[in-house]
């Protein structure tokens, strides 16, 4: 799923540089279309969230997960790496699906724990 977004994000992308716009404005209404989907993941996936906790996982951390659902049915993930409750490393995903494996741990809660160490 993750290779058929940037795909066609390339594709606008690239569509984008190579046509002629019409209109200045046009122009700059598609960048600005361009960066806002770039802004939002399609689908967060697991395995995403579980690299950047490996990448970021120190001898006496706790891994939390918390979980946002906006207004616009989107959802925002928030990732910490807690030294004795204090955040060392925070990631913020911004997404409109989360896949299986993201709600099945998340389950009813919209904290959850991924690991002591």
């Amino acid at each position: 799923m993750e290779a058929v977004v940037f795909l066609a994000v390339l594709v606008l992308v690239l569509y984008l540089l190579f046509r002629r716009p019409r209109r200045k404005h046009d122009a700059a209404a598609a960048v600005l279309g361009v960066v806002a989907a770039l802004a939002v993941v399609a689908v967060l996936a697991w395995r995403e969230v579980q690299l950047w906790f490996d990448r970021h996982r120190t001898p006496g951390t706790l891994g939390e997960l918390i979980r946002r659902e906006l207004e616009t049915g989107h959802y925002e993930v928030v990732a910490n790496v807690l030294d004795r409750g204090t955040p060392r490393h925070t990631r913020t995903w911004r997404t409109s699906r989360l896949d299986p494996e993201v709600r099945r741990r998340f389950g009813d809660s919209n904290r959850v724990v991924v690991y002591t160490s």
